[in-house]
């Protein structure tokens, strides 16, 4: 789950949430937390950006915090929201936690649960103070999920994400509580349902390939379905993102990450699905510091990214890349992808490469990779 909700490229805007969060993360949920902070969470708090809940003054004129925040975020305007996206971030980390231990046993998950155990305490009693049976209620939905992966039972993929769709409608619905926003629940519960619909769709088609190679649970038959997975994720990821809009403005935060993202999904090729070459350190090396002389040459770092820059108010912008080419299947009609206000406009990543990347460097020797590492999936 971690990662899935990341856009690219990342507007100046996106990143100072981010920033934002990150301080939360850390200042109220200690550094240990940090590694766990989550796309999934500033996902959350960009919601309550866009309901209001949170004024944009709150959030810092930087990419990175760089860990150096000195004001405390407890009497901040945006304390509950920021506590309860770090809370979120963490209790996401556990259940992955929970799930690789009971999975594969991992030794590494089990020292990451030890070590986080404090920190998993303090994440829980807080959102418990906003449902009593929080506790009980999320391990039940973690219940019904894990019920579904019976070794040689068939299951529509649209049942088996119905739990995690459910708890995350959950968590979202408990957000607008925490926020007291009665009136924009039933859109976060909405909105949270879709994200977790959609995580679910792209775990099952990206963990493909690996899951039948080690006989893990997968309730995709074969590529076909893997294909429709992520058919139905991106399409869950543009209906997520009309409803923000039709919510919130055409100008929504979340409507802009989960477009984003769907643009993202739009190229992506499951592992074990492409090129079959392996890595070449040489290649990587040299293909690399190619990369990092053209940059300085010419001004434009290859390896640092696509970024936003602002224009003349002094306002984030939006980055255009190249439109991504896209199955007839996904194309959506010009009246589900137009407001008012005129057409909506999301950010195009750069065209993927067809081979094995690492780090964002074509595996595939000799070949002429478009792949540049912010664009890598």
């Amino acid at each position: 789950m971690f990662g899935f909700l990341r856009p690219r490229p990342q507007s100046d805007d996106y990143r100072r949430a981010y920033a934002r969060l990150c301080v939360h993360q850390r200042q109220r949920l200690g550094l240990r937390s940090l590694p766990f902070h989550s796309y999934e969470a500033v996902f959350l708090y960009q919601l309550a950006l866009d309901a209001g809940a949170v004024a944009p003054e709150c959030l810092p004129n930087v990419r990175c915090c760089k860990l150096a925040y000195r004001s405390s975020v407890t009497v901040a305007d945006d304390a509950e929201a920021g506590l309860f996206c770090a809370s979120f971030a963490v209790l996401l980390a556990s259940i992955k936690i929970d799930d690789d231990v009971r999975d594969s046993r991992s030794g590494l998950a089990r020292f990451a649960r030890f070590f986080l155990r404090s920190r998993i305490a303090v994440a829980n009693r807080h959102l418990a103070k906003f449902d009593p049976a929080f506790e009980s209620t999320v391990a039940a939905f973690v219940a019904a999920h894990n019920r579904l992966e019976r070794p040689g039972v068939a299951i529509s993929l649209e049942a088996y994400a119905a739990p995690t769709g459910e708890a995350f409608g959950y968590l979202f619905g408990l957000f607008a509580i925490a926020l007291h926003l009665p009136d924009v629940r039933s859109t976060f519960v909405e909105i949270g349902r879709g994200v977790g619909r959609a995580l679910i769709a792209f775990d099952c088609a990206a963990d493909w390939q690996r899951d039948r190679a080690r006989g893990e649970f997968n309730p995709l038959p074969d590529e076909a379905a893997v294909k429709r997975a992520l058919e139905t994720c991106w399409g869950q990821l543009n209906d997520i993102a009309d409803l923000a809009r039709i919510r919130f403005g055409h100008r929504s935060r979340a409507a802009r990450t989960a477009s984003g993202v769907a643009d993202r999904i739009a190229g992506f090729h499951p592992q074990g699905m492409t090129c079959p070459a392996r890595p070449n350190g040489w290649v990587i090396l040299k293909v690399a510091l190619e990369r990092s002389w053209l940059g300085l040459t010419t001004g434009q770092l290859a390896l640092a990214g696509v970024t936003a820059s602002t224009g003349d108010n002094g306002q984030p912008t939006d980055a255009e890349g190249p439109p991504v080419d896209r199955p007839e299947s996904w194309r959506r009609s010009k009246e589900q992808s137009e407001t008012p206000e005129g057409p909506i406009s999301s950010k195009k990543r750069d065209d993927w490469c067809e081979g094995t990347c690492l780090g964002g460097l074509c595996a595939c020797e000799g070949a002429d990779c478009c792949c540049a590492i912010a664009a890598c999936l």
